[in-house]
């Protein structure tokens, strides 16, 4: 059972989840290290995700239940009341393997790093292992190995978002005094922090661990299915407000050029097929972002 001052806080955004909650709460309590509490946060659902909740007795169980505000709220509120030195984030339909907590936090004592994430498993709706010949953790495959073969942290995280989803989150909680909270955006909070953390600590101060600790469940409700166009944008936009940061000389240029060229190009599809398909009106830095992209080619074509 949990000490009345627990070093680490399990925080659990919860929204709309009630088939899938209960698996991600047993996977949290049967924790082979135990000396946690668990911030629980029910963020307005209106399917049975409460009952769910209610269902576990725990005494480490904190429930909070709120207005739907978004996960970066719930995720924020959660980490206000936490009392741990480390905070471990997990969503309500994600999986944690027993020896999560355990592996991560004696690493995070004994090697002293700030921010902590690992490999993945992806499994489906009924927690099945998803195929590795699916497009998705095919490329989320080679992103692993692109990091096996360069040890470039920094670099493929410009590229794709290499945590893959908060729920791979394990930090100290005096983190958050240079990095501040979660984000306003919908779809992308979670890559907005991992390259917040990256600005602050450098690469040096992050470990991805290459253990799957997480089973992280792809279904017809994840968020980020919901609107394609509009989570590549949001991605684009994030980019566009951290890219320079990471440019400091004339060889990071030269390193970054071909992300700024794909974001660019990225980002000029997508506005175009928002302009054509809905009433949208660009925020400021998509629209430096579209005013950008008359990027000249590149010699020779």
């Amino acid at each position: 059972m949990t000490s009345r001052n627990p070093l680490l806080s399990v925080v659990m955004p919860a929204y709309n989840h009630a088939a899938y909650i209960g698996e991600a709460i047993e996977s949290v309590l049967g924790q082979t290290y135990s000396d946690f509490e668990f911030i629980i946060i029910n963020d307005g659902s209106k399917d049975d995700t409460e009952r769910v909740i209610h269902s576990f007795t725990d005494c480490r169980i904190r429930y909070y239940s709120q207005k739907n505000s978004g996960a970066h709220n719930a995720l924020n509120f959660g980490i206000s009341r936490a009392e741990g030195k480390y905070i471990s984030i997990l969503n309500s339909d994600d999986i944690y393997t027993s020896e999560r907590l355990f592996r991560l936090f004696h690493y995070a004592e004994s090697e002293c790093f700030d921010f902590i994430f690992t490999a993945i498993e992806h499994i489906d709706s009924k927690s099945m292992p998803i195929s590795p010949d699916d497009g998705r953790r095919a490329g989320y495959e080679k992103l692993l190995e692109s990091y096996k073969e360069t040890g470039d942290l920094l670099g493929i995280s410009l590229v794709e978002n290499t945590a893959l989803t908060s729920s791979n989150f394990f930090f100290r909680k005096s983190l958050l005094d240079r990095v501040g909270n979660f984000s306003s955006y919908r779809y992308a909070h979670d890559y907005d922090f991992l390259l917040r953390v990256l600005k602050a600590c450098g690469p040096a101060g992050v470990a991805m661990l290459p253990e799957r600790l997480l089973k992280y469940r792809r279904h017809g409700n994840n968020t980020i299915t919901e609107d394609a166009c509009l989570v590549s944008l949001e991605t684009n936009e994030i980019l566009m407000n951290h890219l320079a940061e990471f440019i400091y000389c004339d060889a990071d240029r030269k390193r970054f050029e071909p992300v700024l060229r794909n974001l660019l190009l990225k980002a000029n599809e997508d506005i175009s097929r928002l302009m054509r398909t809905r009433s949208w009106k660009l925020t400021a830095p998509l629209r430096s972002l579209a005013e950008a992209i008359k990027l000249p080619p590149k010699s020779g074509q």
